[in-house]
């Protein structure tokens, strides 16, 4: 029977590094991180009482709206807001998710091969085929055979 790996002395030890810092128990959140989780989670409950007036107002930017000032001199003016490109897109990723983007230049990929693979590889290269695709070359018999 092999020796037992954990002896007392080195659970105390581990013990003794847990209580300085060194093995944090799984799962446990830092003060830091649940204070940013809790702000997280306070804004959302703000936005999701204001949800139909920011909502209204997004559209409004995205779609353009009259805006309407009150001039130093007393005057009355009206302004249209030229519609929001931006928030329009906003808009649409969140309703129907992001388009996919293609990739677009020159994508070229390495990939070493052994030096079986690449004899193999040069072999077929070289192969000299005609019009139906058969090889004119001769292919060895131990080759051929499947071993």
């Amino acid at each position: 029977m092999p020796p037992n790996k954990f002896t007392k002395e080195k659970s105390e030890r581990a013990r003794e590094l847990g209580r300085k810092g060194g093995m944090k128990g799984k799962g446990r959140i830092s003060p830091t991180t649940q204070a940013k989780v809790d702000a997280r989670e306070e804004l959302r409950k703000l936005i999701e009482a204001d949800m139909r007036e920011l909502h209204s107002a997004w559209k409004d930017a995205a779609l353009g709206h009259f805006m309407q000032v009150k001039m130093p001199t007393g005057e009355m003016k009206v302004y249209k807001k030229a519609p929001n490109a931006v928030a329009i897109k906003d808009m649409f990723e969140r309703a129907f998710g992001k388009p996919e983007q293609p990739i677009t230049g020159d994508v070229t990929m390495k990939m070493e091969l052994s030096t079986r693979a690449q004899s193999i590889l040069n072999e077929i290269n070289s192969l000299d085929y005609d019009e139906s695709g058969q090889s004119d070359s001769k292919v060895d018999d131990d080759d051929s055979a499947g071993g």
